[in-house]
């Protein structure tokens, strides 16, 4: 984690403090997760980088997580950060939010994280 801790969310799991705790880490572009399961260990981070044209994510102020189907985009939820320096070419745009599906980034982790 580097400076400015700013936004925090909770991945609620199927049984009680089951889940995660999602931390954005401003200084460094990262998120980091955690165990809700005392004692809520540090599991990694991960990044939103540049990918299929839509710029990454930088210096997120707020995020969120949901783990409900959300229709055919969105089947095991949702993370949506906000977007300090959005980006299109070399052009800096309006501040935006970049959605994710949650299975994409549960998948990333080994083992993978639940999309319970």
């Amino acid at each position: 984690m580097a400076y400015d801790l700013e936004g925090l969310a909770i991945f609620y799991g199927k049984q009680p403090n089951t889940g995660y705790l999602i931390a954005s880490s401003q200084g460094n572009f990262t998120y980091a997760i955690f165990d809700r399961m005392p004692p809520n260990n540090y599991i990694g981070s991960f990044e939103l980088a540049d990918s299929a044209g839509i710029d990454g994510v930088q210096e997120t102020d707020g995020l969120d997580v949901l783990n409900h189907n959300l229709g055919p985009d969105f089947p095991h939820g949702i993370f949506i950060a906000q977007d300090g320096f959005n980006y299109h070419g070399d052009s800096l745009k309006a501040q935006n939010f970049k959605l994710v599906k949650w299975q994409d980034i549960a998948r990333a982790f080994e083992p993978a994280l639940s999309v319970e």
